[in-house]
Parts: structure tokens; C-alpha cells; sequence
């Protein structure tokens, strides 16, 4: 068989995997200048609803989500799987923990076997909690031949396993509040050897395996952004240090068919100011967590449950909106609106029309009706009559011409002739 045909049977059939999960971490500011130095604020990844450590991680900033450093391609091809580790141990402390067997024996609880640096065992070693704590702090300053003593607080250095230098011994500071060196591996006259799990804000990120010129040339800027990249002070001084959003890509090592399982619809929640999913039943809100637990939430004057681990659970925080699925909830009331205008009363209606009022003449024609016109009739009623009297009685009026008369007798009429 030829080595071209070797070749072809040991290339990855999917080169660049499957993208599995992505999620944005608002705080990743690498260090320098250990495999170590790269971490996440513990706060940041607390509702991760999965175990970051034995995963194919890659990083981006979130400004520029297309410069993923380094390649998914490149960790699946060198099997760099990511381990974790959420507690603190100085280089100096790795070099002192191959003496198991005196640290066992001067630990009055017994500690455990302590894993090696990038071992993989990580954070998951049942001797991680014990890193940093009182027993193993004592124990360590027994293996250094050193005095040991404890305190509440200090105020030069943070909570942890305390170096004191000019050979002043070890103490354990229990805890640390309100100044600069809390939460930090600073140390004023003194040096940090271990902070324990439960005290330590962040997680430390680190690959399984580191190929030979790791980080890649080729990607600019890498060596203050992928993971576990700046072990080299000169170059590491060199670039911008990044300190802000990144986003988080999660690969498996296999082909991106068939595909993952469609996600779930969009959970339907309230969404009081930012802060997402909220529930007003405990039991509503538990049945969505992984851990099947919640917490509260009292937002003006009412309590709320959010479920546990949910992922892409959010908190009310600058420029943090509701997703546009969820249930948009005032915690005010809108105010009423106002009431419609009252319409105009409708006009009473008018009274009927009255009466023509009776007819009246003027009084000049009353006049001439009831005096001047029947006085007239009267008047010409009578020069009627008068007129007929004298006409008919007089013949010369009438007209008719009157017998002669006999001279000396008057005439008579014989009455017997007739």
C-alpha cells in the first residue's frame, strides 16, 4: 500500500467536528507566563449547565466571533482536550508536592495525593479541595522546615497559604476583605503558595497537550488569547492583553451529520428588567433545572424563582434586554386609559309650534268693515227707497201721462157699464 493511500486512511473524516455548544463569558484576561495563566471569572460560569473540563474549547472575542483561536481543526487534530482547575497552587508548591509521602505525614487529616501539573486530573481530584486549606498549608510548612501559624486576615496579602519571606515561617489566612490584595495573587512581603477552591474567584484553563510551536505564528495576537499560550513574557508583553467578552465554542469530535437534536421552543418566562426566566411557581421553575433546584429573586415587593444551571439564563445589568420570546412583565401598572369625552347632551326638544294667533284687521279696515261699509249700505239702502217712493208716487217722475180732465165736472166712472 502506498503512502498515499496510508494517508488518505488515517485523515480525520471530519476535520474541523461538530459545533456542539456556544455561550459568551464576559470576563478572559490571560496572564503570564505559565500553561496556566489563561482563566474565567468563577462568577461568569457558575449557570454553565455542563463540565467545561475534557472539552474541545475555542475562543473568540465577541467583537470579532470569526477569529477563533486557536482553530477547532488544529485542537482535534493534537487532541488538546481543556482541563480546569478552580483553586491556585504556586509553581514553587508543584515542586514540593512529588514529597507525598511527607505531606501525609504531617498533615494531622490526611490530604490525599496531590495531582501533577497538567495531569488532566484537574479540579476533579478528590485532593483538590484540600489545595490551599489549613491541613495542607501546615503540611507544606513542615516540608519547608518552617514555622506555622494561622490568621483571620492580613492585610498584605489575600486569603490562602502564605509564604512569609526572609524565612518568617507560613500562616494561613482565613480570610480577606475591603482591600487591594483581595482576590489576588499579590502579595506584599510575602508570596501566595496555594488558595484553596472555596476562596479562589477563578478558573484556570489549560490544554491536555501542547504541540510543538504552540501557539500557531500564523493567528496574530494569539499569545494573549488562546488558551494556555503565554508562557513566553517577551512576546507576551508584546500584544494588547485582552480583559473583556469572549465567545466560547464547544466542539465534538465527530461529524456534523447527522445533526444535534433541534433545541427546545423557547422557554416562556417572565422577564422583569433583564433578569430571565422567572417563574411565580417554585415547582414550575425547578422541572427546567438540571439540578431540579432554584433561587429566588424579590423584585418589587413580589418573589420570583429562577431555575438553577439554566442556560441562557441572564440578570438585570447594563444593556441586558429580555429575549423577544419571553413574557414582557411592567413592574408597574400602565396607567388607565383615560375615559372617553362624555358626548354633548342631545338639545331638549323644542315645543310644538303654537297656534297662528287669530286674525286681525287693521283697526283702519275694522273700520271700514263694521262702521263705514254698512253705514254705506244703509245710506244707499235708503236713498234706494226714497228713490222708489218718489218715483212710483209722483207721475211725472214715473213718466206715465196723466187723463184729461173735464172742465167743471169732475170725470166720473160709470161703474154700470162695466
Amino acid at each position: 500500500m502506498s503512502l498515499a493511500v496510508l494517508g488518505a486512511a488515517f485523515q480525520r473524516e471530519c476535520a474541523a467536528g461538530r459545533l456542539e455548544r456556544t455561550f459568551t463569558v464576559n470576563t478572559y484576561s490571560p496572564s503570564c507566563c505559565t500553561r496556566s495563566s489563561s482563566y474565567f471569572l468563577k462568577a461568569d460560569v457558575a449557570d454553565v449547565p455542563f463540565d467545561l473540563n475534557g472539552t474541545y474549547m475555542t475562543i473568540a472575542p465577541a467583537t470579532k466571533p470569526d477569529m477563533e483561536q486557536p482553530k477547532s481543526t488544529y485542537i482535534l487534530e493534537n487532541a488538546m482536550t481543556l482541563i480546569t482547575r478552580n483553586y491556585y497552587i504556586s509553581p514553587e508548591a508543584w515542586l514540593t508536592e512529588n514529597d507525598t509521602a511527607a505531606m501525609l505525614e504531617a498533615a494531622q487529616d490526611g490530604v490525599g495525593t496531590l495531582p501533577e501539573p497538567s495531569s488532566g486530573s484537574g479540579a476533579f481530584d478528590s485532593a483538590v479541595d484540600e489545595v490551599g486549606s489549613k491541613s495542607w498549608c501546615r503540611a507544606h510548612a513542615e516540608m519547608l522546615n518552617a514555622t506555622f501559624t494561622t490568621a483571620e486576615s492580613r492585610p498584605d496579602s489575600p486569603a490562602g497559604c502564605i509564604l512569609l519571606n526572609e524565612n518568617r515561617g507560613v500562616v494561613h489566612v482565613a480570610t480577606c476583605t475591603e482591600h487591594v490584595y483581595c482576590g489576588t495573587l499579590k502579595c506584599d512581603g510575602c508570596s501566595v503558595l496555594a488558595i484553596e477552591a472555596d476562596i479562589y474567584p477563578y478558573v484556570n484553563l489549560e490544554y491536555s497537550n501542547y504541540p510543538v510551536g504552540y501557539p500557531s505564528p500564523l493567528e496574530p495576537g494569539v499569545t494573549n488569547l488562546s488558551i494556555g499560550g503565554n508562557q513566553d513574557e517577551s512576546i507576551y508583553n508584546t500584544y494588547a492583553h485582552p480583559d473583556g467578552k469572549v465567545l466560547v465554542r464547544i466542539y465534538r469530535d465527530e461529524c456534523p451529520f447527522p445533526p444535534s437534536a433541534p433545541p427546545p421552543p423557547p422557554v416562556e418566562a417572565l422577564c422583569i428588567e433583564g433578569t430571565w426566566p422567572l417563574f411565580e411557581e417554585q415547582d414550575a421553575s425547578n422541572s427546567l433545572s438540571p439540578k431540579a433546584t432554584s433561587h429566588m429573586h424579590d423584585l418589587y415587593g413580589k418573589t420570583y424563582y429562577m431555575p438553577d444551571g439554566f442556560p441562557g439564563a441572564q440578570h438585570a445589568g447594563e444593556r441586558v434586554f429580555c429575549p423577544a420570546h419571553s413574557i414582557k412583565f411592567s413592574p408597574f401598572a400602565p396607567p388607565s386609559p383615560l375615559p372617553p369625552p362624555t358626548p354633548p347632551s342631545p338639545p331638549p326638544p323644542g315645543d310644538p309650534p303654537s297656534e297662528p294667533p287669530p286674525f286681525k284687521l287693521a283697526p283702519v279696515a275694522s273700520a271700514l268693515l263694521i262702521f263705514l261699509i254698512p253705514a254705506g249700505v244703509l245710506v244707499l239702502l235708503c236713498v234706494g227707497v226714497l228713490t222708489w217712493m218718489l218715483h212710483w208716487r209722483e207721475p211725472e217722475l214715473r213718466g206715465v201721462a196723466s187723463p184729461p180732465q173735464s172742465k167743471g165736472k169732475p170725470l166720473r166712472k160709470d161703474f154700470n157699464a162695466i
